[in-house]
């Protein structure tokens, strides 16, 4: 139930779920639930920014799920492990989890988990400036995406190769890009991904002169993220803000 809670613009009210059921199986014997429990904790605390917690929680869950062999929840706690190393600024951390998760996902043979990874490690690439590397990972992300019909995962691969784009100053595409983003979430919303296109849109506009234009859209989204408790996406939409102040 946190997690339906996060996924739904509620991420405080999915903090005090998850925290509730973990009173509650602390000491209860149940050491699957326990990890579990905390990995979502984790994911939550990360969605509101609280990245020390999030790092303690995900490395306790982590320690739970290899004590009991279970290679799934693993790897999906390093592939947030990673995403923690990526928001304290560490590159070199962030490389290592996801690339350790994917190797779980692969040996597994979880390939909603293997694309997953792969989409952070085109997040991570984009971030450093490998623009190409960056590329290659979204692209093989959205393949697999496709196959397991996980539309809200695609619609961010396509926001992925969009920023791409918009790396490489390549207008054209980049708004392609973000048409298929919106038209794939226009059949399957998924409201932990409302703003991002608002991030995506901005830079275009920013890339287009289109400043002013830009900035209305990105501190509408920068307000709704914040509000709605996603804290880190919030920051983010205010660091490209500042980018816009900066080049006026």
């Amino acid at each position: 139930m946190g997690l339906v809670a996060l996924f739904s613009g509620r991420a405080e009210d999915a903090l005090g779920k998850c925290r509730a059921a973990l009173d509650l199986l602390r000491g209860s014997g149940s050491d699957l639930n326990t990890a579990n429990i905390l990995a979502a904790l984790g994911r939550v605390e990360l969605a509101r920014g609280e990245i020390e917690e999030a790092r303690r929680r995900l490395s306790e869950a982590l320690d739970g799920h290899r004590k009991l062999g279970d290679d799934l929840g693993a790897a999906n706690d390093l592939l947030r492990l990673g995403e923690v190393e990526l928001r304290s600024g560490s590159a070199g951390g962030a490389l290592e989890r996801f690339e350790e998760s994917l190797g779980l996902y692969r040996k597994i043979g979880h390939q909603r988990g293997e694309a997953n990874a792969l989409a952070m490690l085109g997040e991570m690439h984009l971030l450093e400036g490998r623009t190409s590397e960056a590329r290659a990972s979204y692209k093989k992300a959205l393949k697999l995406h496709r196959k397991t019909s996980e539309a809200w995962a695609e619609a961010w691969d396509l926001l992925g190769l969009a920023d791409c784009s918009v790396a490489e100053e390549d207008v054209e595409e980049a708004e392609a890009r973000l048409k298929e983003a919106h038209a794939v979430m226009t059949k399957a919303p998924h409201e932990g991904l409302r703003w991002n296109p608002a991030l995506t849109e901005g830079r275009i506009l920013k890339l287009k002169g289109e400043v002013g234009r830009a900035r209305e859209v990105m501190e509408k989204a920068e307000i709704e993220a914040r509000e709605s408790g996603f804290v880190p996406l919030a920051e983010q939409i205010k660091r490209e803000l500042e980018k816009l102040d900066a080049a006026e």
